[in-house]
């Protein structure tokens, strides 16, 4: 899946404890990260919970039928 492996689609935040990258725009969390914090690429974190579940297609469907 391209969304997950271009870095150019994949953002975190380089604020010290923050462990997760984010690749999903409607993902509450990666919408709270300050502009001086945030920087392209996975930055070799996990990928953030909220953003998984966002990218899951039961969540797709939900949104279609919102």
């Amino acid at each position: 899946m391209t969304l997950l492996t271009n870095p150019m689609t994949c953002w975190h935040s380089t604020r010290v404890g923050e462990a997760v990258y984010h690749n999903n725009r409607s993902c509450t969390e990666s919408n709270n990260i300050e502009s001086y914090y945030f920087a392209w690429g996975t930055g070799g974190k996990r990928l953030c919970s909220h953003c998984s579940s966002l990218n899951s297609p039961l969540s797709r469907i939900s949104i279609l039928y919102r």
